[in-house]
């Protein structure tokens, strides 16, 4: 009996443990709709780079999958990603958001910013990337100037 077999099997008899809460957890979607619950070192090692490979040229399919590991708290493991998807993505602002964002969950608060920074030189102040330089500022525990940015 496989995980996914014992994790159905848990759920299924109702067991104390509900591991649809469980941190150390992802929830996932077998074809069939059903939900699955993987560990999260299965989910990056396993599950995560097919997802980005899959979706490597599909910008909004891509970003989508960026901002989930995001949330998962996964940065380093969509840096790559979150890079190529400001070659790729018509939409730059979104994209340039993105790859700070990345950056900033990896305490990379220089570099976020330095990026945001060329945006708003070559494309000009958009308030998306405005409010993630107040981010940045924030980040750096400048709260008076994250609120004049904002």
């Amino acid at each position: 009996m496989g995980l996914l077999d014992k994790l159905r099997q848990t759920k299924k008899r109702g067991n104390e443990i509900s591991i649809s809460n469980n941190p150390d957890l992802i929830q996932v979607f077998d074809k069939s709709g059903s939900p699955i619950y993987l560990t999260k070192d299965s989910w990056r090692a396993n599950v995560l780079p097919g997802m980005l490979h899959s979706r490597w040229d599909s910008p909004d399919e891509l970003y989508a999958v960026i901002v989930g590991t995001l949330q998962d708290g996964f940065p380093a493991d969509v840096a790559q990603a979150a890079e190529h998807l400001c070659r790729i993505d018509a939409n730059r602002s979104r994209a340039v958001c993105t790859w700070a964002s990345v950056l900033l969950a990896m305490k990379r608060v220089d570099e976020a910013e330095q990026t945001l920074r060329s945006h708003v030189e070559r494309y000009g102040e958009e308030g998306y990337v405005i409010t993630n330089r107040a981010k940045v500022h924030a980040a750096r525990n400048e709260n008076d100037r994250a609120e004049t940015t904002l």
